[in-house]
């Protein structure tokens, strides 16, 4: 029996969000929670760039983007979009004139929300308009394929990673800076949904890199078929309309939003809540996860949009932990075991739970001795960063060797909790236990280099 996806709790379907998706529930197979997500993506898109919050001196519009990750033709990820624009785009038919797909490049993205373009006659310096640009900076892109996507980051000199990197941090004009490519966007407000699968992500967003310069600017949420419906009908037009109108309400109130804030009981929970939200992760997990705070802010914000609130409570921002909180299960289950570092992944498929084996026999079995003292000692410095595996000296009559041994769900499980009491500060052997291991110092002393 396959293992049910991560559910979203009662708070994720607070106000017009639960209600939307009520609505729609009996008519599909899509499952509640892609709903859920792909509507906040829509929204925030669609309530356009002036409701935002500031965090010191970075703004933070409500943009955000989403991976919908689920197996191809069955978890109903198009239904799931389709659903969470239906009556939005009915709310604001400008709006929905600018959603999109076909991303490929980052000047691709630019030129669908670029400024005017003027050409300047040298003899007489008269100004002529040989583009009206894009009046309307709001663009949703919904990519069903996401995998190609993916593939385009890959292409030498493509600047589409930069662009969204840029978008998502709401950079106040984007621009390219090829030579023959003048097209700037100033006040962009954009926003993509992806559908792709788990092994597209396996295959092309699986290195810690990919997960710092972009992957941490999405939200991902795993999802199945809910239900199985052979013949669904269409909503009824009441319900719909209904929805419609609330939507339009929702549209209208943005417009007078600025700056927005926590309320101070608000600001008291976000302070307890801080320092577990910035807490790093190694690995690529962590990578994934890395911008969670800023997530969490912008989701709540949002929430509070939708109340028709400009103060953010600490009603909008448990509903904001509880999306956080289907996306945090959802990475650790897309990517569960993969480490972001291949050489590591490679350490990992060699050994099992239980097993120990010296650094130089695992650079010879594993690595058939074709990888450097460093590239080795990081990968291991990985490893035992996420509390997988323990190095320890052994003494051989001579030069002590550096024994690797992967750990037991169990002795995971004990460090774990020896970790959680020194945060706390109790009493713990913990820093001595983990100062006592991972010697890595002592790799440099091995002879020889081998071969890369």
């Amino acid at each position: 029996m396959r293992p049910s996806i991560p559910e979203g709790k009662e708070a994720m379907y607070a106000g017009l969000v639960g209600r939307y998706v009520d609505a729609y529930n009996r008519y599909t197979e899509a499952h509640p929670t892609q709903v859920a997500v792909q509507l906040l993506i829509a929204i925030g898109n669609a309530v356009g760039r002036q409701p935002h919050l500031y965090v010191g001196e970075t703004r933070h519009g409500l943009q955000n983007n989403a991976l919908i990750v689920g197996r191809t033709a069955e978890a109903r990820k198009g239904d799931g979009g389709n659903i969470a624009i239906h009556a939005l785009a009915q709310a604001d038919e400008l709006w929905a004139a600018n959603i999109r797909d076909g991303l490929s490049s980052g000047e691709g993205l630019i030129y669908h929300v670029r400024d005017e373009i003027k050409k300047v006659d040298k003899k007489n310096g008269d100004e002529t308009v040989v583009d009206p640009g894009v009046p309307d900076k709001r663009l949703l892109v919904v990519e069903t394929e996401f995998a190609n996507v993916l593939k385009n980051f890959e292409r030498q000199g493509n600047t589409l990673s930069v662009v969204i990197r840029n978008a998502w941090d709401g950079k106040p004009v984007l621009r390219s800076m090829t030579k023959n490519s003048p097209t700037r966007a100033t006040g962009a407000h954009i926003s993509i949904l992806g559908h792709t699968t788990p092994e597209d992500l396996h295959a092309y967003l699986s290195s810690v890199d990919a997960a710092n310069g972009l992957g941490n600017r999405f939200l991902f949420v795993e999802t199945d078929r809910a239900r199985h419906l052979p013949l669904p009908e269409r909503v009824p037009d009441a319900i719909r309309e209904q929805l419609v109108g609330e939507v339009t309400g929702v549209l209208s109130a943005a417009k007078r939003v600025g700056e927005m804030h926590f309320s101070p009981d608000a600001a008291e929970v976000w302070k307890r809540l801080y320092p577990k939200l910035t807490r790093s992760r190694p690995g690529l997990i962590g990578g994934l996860l890395a911008r969670n705070a800023a997530h969490v802010r912008r989701l709540s914000a949002l929430y509070a949009l939708l109340d028709g609130d400009s103060l953010v409570q600490v009603s909008n921002l448990n509903s904001a932990l509880a999306v956080w909180d289907v996306c945090v299960a959802s990475v650790e289950r897309i990517f569960a075991g993969r480490t972001g570092n291949t050489d590591a992944d490679r350490i990992d498929e060699s050994m099992i739970p239980g097993t120990e084996m010296t650094f130089t026999e695992i650079r010879e079995q594993v690595f058939s001795r074709k990888i450097t003292s460093g590239r080795l000692k990081s990968a291991l410095a990985l490893l035992t960063e996420m509390g997988r595996y323990v190095v320890f000296p052994q003494e051989t009559g001579g030069r002590p060797a550096q024994v690797v041994r992967r750990l037991t769900e169990r002795e995971r499980a004990e460090l774990e909790g020896q970790r959680e009491k020194a945060e706390k500060g109790e009493k713990s052997s913990y820093r001595a236990h983990r100062e006592g291991f991972s010697p890595f110092s002592s790799f440099s002393d091995q002879p020889g280099e081998p071969v890369p």
